[in-house]
């Protein structure tokens, strides 16, 4: 069973930062997990200059949707294991059509192709307030999902670090959507924290140590 190390904080915060010096200093080979998908051109340019900082020591795995099994996957061929971020994954798990019933135990259920409008774009449209919303998974298969994380993270041999966005101290949003998003955010966020042995709270670039 690993280390599980949360960090949170708000957009630009330094918490991706924070979060690859912390893996930095664990000993051992390392997998950086990408969430995002280059959907639009702004997200191309954003994981095009991700990539660019990145120190060498960590190997790049896209996954954006099925979180659960690849961390399954790929136990035992690394010691750390950084995740950036779980705010778009669970984006993407918002943004998909649902046509499986919630995984059961170990089960990890496959996933349907992405939609149009998906990830990235919809946070651009949460934001703003804008565009449709066409549900994706429903409530219970997202915390499924997320529960189910918890558990792979304990079980698993390697080292985690788990990113993450504070979205819950602001007022309460204007939109349906926005507010659906910061529900699911903030209890997501509580349960990967109750299973993680530090807590990293990042502001202006300055990690506090919460847990």
């Amino acid at each position: 069973m690993g280390h599980v190390t949360f960090v949170i904080g708000g957009a630009r915060s330094g918490k991706s930062n924070c979060a690859l010096g912390l893996g930095s200093k664990m000993p051992g080979r390392k997998g950086f997990i990408a969430t995002a998908e280059a959907l639009d051109g702004e997200m191309k340019e954003r994981i095009a200059m991700h990539r660019k900082t990145r120190p060498t020591e960590w190997e790049t795995i896209e996954e954006p949707l099925t979180l659960n099994e690849r961390l399954r996957t790929i136990d035992g061929a690394y010691n750390v294991v950084l995740i950036d971020c779980l705010t778009l994954w669970l984006s993407n798990m918002l943004g998909r059509e649902e046509d499986s019933e919630p995984p059961k135990g170990n089960e990890n259920p496959p996933l349907p192709p992405f939609r149009k409008g998906a990830g990235f774009p919809l946070l651009r449209s949460i934001a703003t307030g804008r565009g449709g919303f066409d549900r994706g998974f429903s409530d219970e298969r997202i915390k499924a999902e997320i529960e189910h994380l918890t558990s792979v993270l304990k079980d698993v041999s390697y080292n985690s670090i788990v990113v993450s966005n504070e979205v819950g101290q602001g007022i309460v949003p204007e939109n349906k959507v926005a507010r659906l998003f910061r529900d699911m955010s903030g209890w997501m966020n509580r349960e990967i924290a109750s299973v993680a042995e530090e807590v990293y709270l990042v502001t202006c670039g300055i990690p506090l140590k919460i847990k």
